[in-house]
């Protein structure tokens, strides 16, 4: 199975057995029902972290206790201790008291009302106490949290979820948080339908979050195998690094495999530094930032304190890791999109999607992190700010890796033309245009095989202009240059497009036929013999030039190489020379 089918199957199973595991109430007035004890609860903000719930009693105390009215509700390092007073409305009782219940039958004990505890952070939230009303009196104490195993009332959940008993209803309940870690706390009372609905859009919008993660990851895998280029390897460390902190930021760690204390903690600021270092590096090697330069350097910082973050996570310095990592969260995004402006500025096209992308994780982290900082309440919007624009980044950087990979593509494409370019003219005699000597010596090496497949024949002219030494002297090199071009034409009349002409020197020529034989090449030299006789009378300085050529015609034996066949070539015509020049003869 793999990962994503994982995922998937997990979440369908965790969404049916909270639905099958929370009784609708058959009143459809109370199934949907949420009360926000954020508004309608009392808190003892900044208690004595020594008060016990026999202390809170006390009127003196009970004074302190002021309704919270929308206040955020935070313990932390400032103010390690906070107390939450409230109470069922008499209306939820009585509907309680008077809704039939099918599982009384069965003798399990119902489940009505449920108190959800959601921190910002779930698995740094080190104690939540609740205490319950008895009938004799006094309370019933139920222990959870990041440091503490799970309470008898608590239920599997994201967060801490309790089911209140019906000693619960109508009576003050009081609830304990501490933490030496800042956290913002988010309280409601809920219908177990209210909370399946919530539970439901939650797990969704997760599903195609993490969907969209994990796309973008095997998509950056198949683009690394294919274009070898680092970039995809840094963004594939920096998805899956978004992705596993957001599994033990949002909770899903706990819910799919149960609190592991102290555990959890590090592994969430283990891949928040992850998740802060693989985005610099990240960003580094896709803007091709160089070494040296300002903007490469505080980036290299930048990655080098989220390092700095994970380090304190394992070490367990979880306040140091918790500090560190808002103000990066803060400051690395605004660094990352002033030098995407830079570059492109300067004319970086996928700088363009970069720029967009790294705008929506920066506002994301931006509310995520002022949440963490107490400056926003926590709700939906606040929490999954940052997992919403981490996948809408991830989006607009596949968008940016396609485009730099299209340009990955045209300036490849440019290297070739101009790689083709500078070979062929390397191979170019740039007089007659014909091929030189490099690429006869390159054509017997690598080509000449390929020509030669099922016996196919190949024939070769060497061709040597007569006398081109006393023209130049006579009439200086441009009119033997002229004698070249001239020459070169009558060729080019006299071949086929598929034959082959290379010029070794000054006054020699060879030229290549291919599944030719050497009388049909003879042919072929006698016609440029002719045509060029023709061609080249000429007028210099009202003197008359006459020029004719010498050919070698011979036939390619298997296995031999270029000097053999040069060889064999020239000796055929210098037998021309012999003759008196202006002829061809075959050997």
């Amino acid at each position: 199975m793999n990962k994503k089918t994982f995922f998937r199957l997990a979440w369908a199973i965790l969404i049916f057995a909270l639905s099958a595991a929370l009784p609708i109430g058959a009143e459809s007035n109370q199934a949907f029902s949420v009360i926000d004890l954020e508004k309608t609860g009392l808190m003892y903000f900044n208690a004595d972290p020594s008060l016990g719930i026999e202390d809170i009693q006390n009127p003196e105390i009970q004074d302190r206790f002021t309704l919270i009215d929308g206040r955020p509700v935070w313990v932390g390092k400032r103010a390690p201790v906070a107390w939450i007073r409230f109470s069922l409305p008499e209306q939820a009782a009585a509907e309680a008291e008077g809704s039939p219940d099918r599982s009384q039958e069965a003798g399990v004990l119902p489940i009505r009302w449920l108190l959800r505890v959601r921190p910002s952070f779930s698995i740094i939230l080190d104690s939540v106490e609740l205490y319950i009303p008895r009938k004799d009196g006094g309370f019933s104490r139920y222990v959870t949290g990041a440091l503490n195993p799970e309470s008898a009332l608590e239920l599997d959940s994201r967060y801490f979820l309790f089911s209140l008993p019906e000693d619960a209803y109508g009576r003050d309940c009081y609830l304990r948080f501490s933490s030496k870690t800042d956290v913002l706390i988010n309280l409601e009372l809920l219908s177990p339908k209210a909370l399946t609905a919530k539970e439901l859009t939650t797990f969704v919008v997760y599903g195609i979050i993490f969907g969209i993660l994990f796309a973008m990851a095997a998509y950056s895998v198949f683009m690394l195998v294919s274009l070898k280029d680092r970039s995809y390897l840094f963004y594939i460390f920096f998805t899956i690094s978004i992705g596993l902190w957001l599994f033990y930021v949002q909770g899903f760690s706990k819910a799919l495999f149960g609190k592991v204390p102290f555990v959890d903690q590090t592994m969430l600021w283990l891949w928040a530094g992850m998740f802060i270092t693989w985005g610099m590096v990240f960003s580094i090697s896709f803007l091709k930032l160089k070494p040296g330069t300002m903007l490469y350097s505080v980036m290299l910082i930048l990655a080098l304190l989220g390092a700095t973050v994970s380090t304190a996570g394992l070490l367990g310095w979880h306040q140091i890791a918790f500090t560190l990592s808002h103000y990066l969260g803060l400051g690395a995004p605004v660094v990352i999109i002033f030098a995407a402006a830079v570059r492109l500025s300067r004319g970086f096209r996928p700088a363009l999607s970069f720029l967009i992308a790294w705008m929506f994780l920066a506002l994301g982290g931006l509310v995520f992190s002022l949440m963490g900082l107490q400056i926003l309440p926590v709700n939906f919007f606040t929490i999954n700010a940052l997992a919403i624009g981490a996948a809408l980044e991830s989006i607009m950087l596949g968008m940016a890796l396609a485009d730099r990979f299209g340009q990955l593509e045209t300036e490849k494409t440019e290297l070739e033309k101009a790689q083709k370019k500078y070979r062929e003219l390397s191979y170019t005699d740039t007089l007659t245009g014909f091929y030189n000597k490099l690429f006869l010596a390159n054509y017997f090496e690598n080509e000449l095989a390929s020509h030669l497949q099922d016996g196919k024949d190949l024939a070769g002219v060497l061709l040597d202009f007569d006398d081109l030494k006393a023209i130049n002297d006579s009439f200086g090199h441009p009119a033997g240059d002229s004698m070249l071009l001239a020459l070169a034409s009558s060729v080019r009349t006299c071949i086929r497009g598929k034959d082959i002409v290379c010029r070794l020197n000054s006054d020699e020529f060879v030229i290549l036929l291919p599944e030719t034989a050497k009388e049909n090449a003879f042919r072929v030299a006698e016609r440029i013999r002719i045509r060029f006789e023709t061609d080249s009378l000429n007028v210099v300085n009202d003197k008359a030039i006459h020029c004719t050529v010498s050919l070698g015609v011979i036939q390619f034996q298997g296995g031999e190489d270029m000097a053999s066949f040069l060889a064999r070539a020239d000796k055929a015509m210098y037998e021309a020379k012999h003759r008196g020049k202006n002829c061809a003869v075959m050997m």
